[in-house]
């Protein structure tokens, strides 16, 4: 990995004395399976002031990237506690399909064998009028993979013909959410529709829909190495030539702008496409904790249900 530095990124977790030997042991279980981050790996444990322990057999085979697709931040619904901040971002602009080919390139670029799910998502996709070019784009960079259409439905009746035709063609499939009476309807009648034209539909979620309260202070007071308990752990999401280890970090303008904050992510909470030299590193930093780890209650999360939200502070934020 190019432009990383390894005791920077040991310093930006600010790991207590108890939390070395958690690190320690994060790092050997992914050092046994993605071995083409194997130098990267054994950087940060020196870093740490360890040694990595000779490769063992792999108790697990390697991941692929399940990938966060966001075309567009706005949102047709209100969700308390939505990890994209949809609430706050009434006003976002659509993403241009030419740069979000871009983005996509650099990631095949990067990641040519890792991309085997993305999910493509908003915010609400169905609002942005170029969805069905940008199918089409995720389907000719990465012919592989599972490509999935993520929405509430509420908009798919005036779109169904073009999207109906452009998941067809791209053999792609559309995921729902269920928020009770909220969509009810537009979900009965949408998935009958889609299935309908023969393509493939799955629940994105749960249902009834359950949204995790995830917690966070405005300041870095969390023990970083709590992230492998995190519900959130693996949402890459593709931004511009960035991949954010995180979800929720990739929209912290929104929160920013609404509440006075001045969160920002470092250079060790997103990746860099063009730093990447082989696509096991971004699968291996996915699985270590990233510095907005030290942000998030990760022990306290919890299931709260589905309400609209008040866009209040005290949704995603704790006093």
């Amino acid at each position: 990995m190019k432009n990383f530095d390894p005791k920077e990124y040991i310093d930006s977790l600010a790991l207590r004395e108890g939390d070395i030997p958690i690190m320690e042991k994060y790092i050997n279980e992914v050092l046994d399976v993605y071995t083409g981050a194997t130098d990267l790996l054994a950087s940060i444990m020196s870093a740490l002031g360890r040694q990595v322990n000779p490769p063992g057999k792999p108790r697990y085979y390697p991941e692929k990237i399940k990938l966060d697709l966001p075309i567009t931040d706005r949102c047709n619904l209100s969700c308390a506690s939505c990890s994209h901040f949809a609430p706050l971002a009434k006003d976002a602009p659509m993403i241009p399909k030419e740069d979000i080919d871009a983005s996509l390139l650099l990631l095949k670029e990067a990641c040519p064998n890792e991309v085997g799910e993305i999910f493509i998502l908003g915010g609400e996709p169905l609002l942005h009028p170029e969805l069905t070019d940008i199918i089409a784009i995720a389907r000719r960079m990465f012919m592989n993979a599972s490509i999935y259409v993520v929405t509430n439905m509420i908009a798919l009746k005036e779109n169904i013909g073009k999207v109906s035709t452009a998941l067809r063609e791209n053999m792609a499939h559309l995921a729902y959410s269920k928020y009770g009476t909220v969509n009810e309807k537009h979900v009965e009648e949408g998935v009958h529709e889609i299935r309908r034209c023969g393509i493939g539909t799955i629940l994105f979620g749960e249902d009834p829909a359950q949204f995790t309260s995830y917690m966070k202070s405005e300041k870095p007071i969390f023990p970083a190495v709590m992230k492998p308990s995190c519900q959130m752990k693996t949402c890459l999401t593709l931004r511009g030539p960035y991949l954010y280890l995180c979800s929720p970090v990739t929209y912290l303008e929104y929160p920013n702008r609404a509440f006075g904050m001045h969160l920002e992510a470092s250079r060790y909470d997103r990746i860099n496409l063009r730093d990447v030299e082989h696509g096991h590193e971004v699968m291996a930093l996915s699985k270590l904790p990233n510095p907005f780890c030290r942000h998030c209650d990760v022990e306290h999360n919890h299931k709260i249900g589905w309400r609209p939200s008040r866009k209040e502070r005290s949704e995603w934020f704790m006093n």
